[in-house]
């Protein structure tokens, strides 16, 4: 991942132990996912910093809706009851207006940026590719099943687009054409967003230069959320009560009767 070297120059939680003289660089280097330093201060430094910086702050961030908040304060409409309770961009683009969906996905990409960058310095050089993709989970969760909103928020997928067009824009462009093959091909929204969703483990793994254990299992994770959020939609689906999706001359069609 290109990122990689990104993280090479950013000083986050290994260096702050060092300086702290908690621990060498040669003991971080060989024991930071397990945490098994010889000092209790470091390693108690490290898990605190650890789930503050890469899961709780991206957690709350990810748990503010953009598209409630944005259309509240600036239409005075709660987006929530006219669009299906779910809140979504495709919301605030069909209810609202395509320029106040801009407005809104701008914002969720600078929030996005926001946690991968706390987890980029959380983990700091050598391991920031790691720290951001723990920061996107759980930016992703929280969008999924926000503290803020009773635990009710979106199915997730636009935030985990933005994440992995930000993170891989390799692999997000091979996901893109899936989804819009899969979506013209089958005209069901939700087809279209699952097939994406279950090869990104394997399209992301196969993008690495090396293996990389977190990111694997922490794409898995993303699965795992994505399939818990639109298990109505897949029930929908496969019992046919999902209305396919008509484009061109067939959707004028339907309009005018």
């Amino acid at each position: 991942m290109y990122l990689d070297i990104l993280s090479q120059y950013i000083v986050g939680l290994p260096d702050l132990i060092v300086w702290l003289n908690l621990a060498s660089w040669k003991e971080i280097e060989e024991n930071f996912f397990t945490l098994e330093y010889t000092g209790v201060a470091a390693q108690a430094l490290h898990l605190i910093l650890l789930l503050i910086g890469a899961a709780v702050i991206p957690y709350l961030l990810g748990s503010i809706s953009v598209p409630r908040f944005y259309c509240r304060r600036v239409k005075g409409v709660d987006i929530y009851a006219i669009g299906g309770q779910k809140g979504e961009l495709l919301d605030v683009w069909r209810h609202v207006g395509k320029g106040h969906a801009v407005a809104c996905f701008a914002l969720e990409f600078l929030k996005v940026l926001v946690c991968l960058a706390l987890g980029y310095f959380t983990l700091g050089r050598g391991a920031g590719a790691d720290g951001a993709a723990i920061a996107a989970f759980f930016c992703i969760l929280g969008d999924a099943m926000p503290v803020w909103h009773k635990m009710r928020g979106t199915r997730g997928f636009e935030i985990a687009a933005i994440t992995v067009c930000i993170l891989a824009p390799l692999v997000f462009a091979v996901l893109l054409v899936i989804y819009l093959i899969v979506l013209i091909g089958m005209r069901y929204s939700t087809a279209a967003r699952l097939f994406p969703v279950l090869l990104y483990p394997l399209i992301a793994s196969a993008f690495m230069n090396a293996f990389n254990p977190t990111l694997v299992l922490l794409s898995v994770g993303v699965v795992a959320v994505m399939l818990f959020t639109h298990w109505k939609n897949i029930r929908a689906m496969m019992e046919r009560q999902e209305p396919r999706l008509e484009f061109g001359k067939k959707k004028k069609k339907q309009e005018e009767q």
